[in-house]
C-alpha cells in the first residue's frame, strides 16, 4: 500500500480520504483527473509563485488559469512570475506536477480560488506523481487554512 508523509499526516489527523493510484506517473492536470476518474474542477491545482522577495502557493480548480494580476492585486505584492522548477522543490519539498497544499516544506502564504469554497470535494496531489487524494473540501480548507479570492480567470 503507498504511504508517504501526506497519508501519514492525514491517517493521523483521522481525515477521511481516498487515494487513487495512477497506473502511470502523471505530470499534468488532464492527466491526473483521467487516472483519478474525476471531472478536472474538482483537481486543485497548486501554482508557486514569487514576486522576487515572497513566495506563495497558489490553488485553484483545474479547469481554470491563474490570472497573475488578480493574485497580485490580492496580495497587494509587485510583479508575479511562476517559481522555476528548482525552487519549487526547495521551497515545498515536492516537485512540479506534484505539488499539494499539504505539509509544505517550508512555511508559505496560501491563497485558493473562491472557486474551491465551494466544492463538495476535491482532489490534490499525493506529493507524488504516482498517486492522488480525493478528500471533503471542507477538511483540505480547515488543514491548509488559506486565504480567499478570485484568482483565476
Amino acid at each position: 500500500m503507498f504511504s508517504n508523509k501526506v497519508t501519514r499526516f492525514l491517517d493521523s489527523k483521522g481525515i477521511k480520504y481516498k487515494l487513487v493510484m495512477h497506473s502511470k506517473p502523471v505530470f499534468t492536470v488532464e492527466e491526473a483527473a483521467k487516472e483519478r476518474g474525476i471531472i478536472k474542477d474538482e483537481m486543485v491545482k497548486s501554482i508557486v509563485v514569487t514576486d522576487g522577495k515572497d513566495v506563495f502557493l497558489a490553488c485553484l480548480p483545474g479547469d481554470k488559469r491563474l490570472d497573475l494580476e488578480k493574485l497580485r492585486s490580492h496580495l497587494k505584492c509587485g510583479n508575479l512570475s511562476l517559481a522555476k522548477a528548482p525552487d519549487v522543490i526547495k521551497l515545498t519539498g515536492y516537485e512540479v506536477g506534484a505539488v499539494t497544499p499539504l505539509l509544505l516544506k517550508n512555511p508559505l502564504k496560501i491563497v485558493f480560488d473562491l472557486d474551491l469554497k465551494y466544492k463538495t470535494n476535491l482532489s490534490v496531489s499525493s506529493g507524488s506523481h504516482n498517486a492522488g487524494i480525493i478528500l471533503l473540501g471542507s477538511d483540505l480548507i480547515n488543514i491548509v487554512n488559506p486565504e480567499f479570492a478570485m484568482i483565476s480567470c
